[in-house]
């Protein structure tokens, strides 16, 4: 007979959240063999963590005697939000996360018996999206060698958004925070001064307002400046 508990929600908005999330988790088996699996998580670019027990890479390590490391970025509007380009909210910021956790580990995991030449990107769902968004990232080049995409490429239709798009989402949230003003400068300060769990909460009230089933407002942007530095589509073309 089932416990008649309700479900644990996966999208759990009481967890502790903040910007400054900039870390990583790594299990080091005994005799390791060199190889590196970095793994990045799934949850739509709205929610997730590397410290999720489901994704703790004890038993893979010493299984396979690969170092596993699961890795942390920003989410929802602070790492995928665009608002103007370069000059205000870039877009693509938590890819930029991903590709400094890919730096660190490529400078730092011989100290740890890895080999910096065997770094292997593991995704799942917006995870796979995001390690086969790396292929098309200049300043990627050279920081991994394989990729596991799991449920998921970049070039799914549900993998990135035209920057129009989420720039509107980014408005329509900035109105309903009261951030939305003439001036661009301003109403990027004002946004930069909001409680993140208010952010959460009113992205929720902006996903409703959707007209695209199934995504989430805040996505990969397909042109940018500082990940793609291009426009994606035509890479991928």
């Amino acid at each position: 007979m089932l416990d008649s508990k309700p479900l644990t929600k996966w999208h759990d908005k009481s967890l502790p959240m903040s910007e400054d999330c900039l870390q990583l988790n790594m299990w080091v088996p005994k005799n390791t063999s060199g190889a590196v699996v970095v793994f990045i998580f799934g949850g739509d670019y709205y929610s997730g963590s590397p410290s999720l027990k489901y994704y703790n890479g004890a038993a893979l390590a010493s299984m396979t005697k690969a170092i596993i490391i699961n890795i942390n970025y920003r989410l929802g509007v602070l790492g995928f939000g665009y608002y103007k380009g370069k000059k205000y909210v870039s877009g693509n910021m938590g890819l930029l996360d991903q590709q400094m956790a890919l730096r660190w580990i490529k400078g730092n995991i011989k100290n740890f018996g890895g080999n910096p030449s065997k770094v292997a990107l593991f995704g799942h769902e917006v995870g796979a999206v995001s390690a086969t968004a790396h292929l098309y990232a200049p300043n990627s080049k050279g920081l991994f060698n394989k990729i596991f995409a799991s449920s998921g490429t970049v070039q799914h239709s549900w993998g990135y958004e035209k920057n129009s798009v989420v720039e509107k989402n980014f408005i329509k949230l900035m109105k309903k925070v009261k951030c939305y003003h003439a001036s661009a400068s301003s109403s990027i300060n004002c946004m930069q001064k909001k409680n993140v769990y208010q952010l959460v909460n009113m992205t929720d009230a902006v996903e409703e307002e959707n007209e695209f089933a199934f995504t989430k407002p805040f996505l990969i942007v397909e042109k940018d400046e500082v990940f793609f530095k291009g426009n994606l589509t035509s890479k991928i073309i």
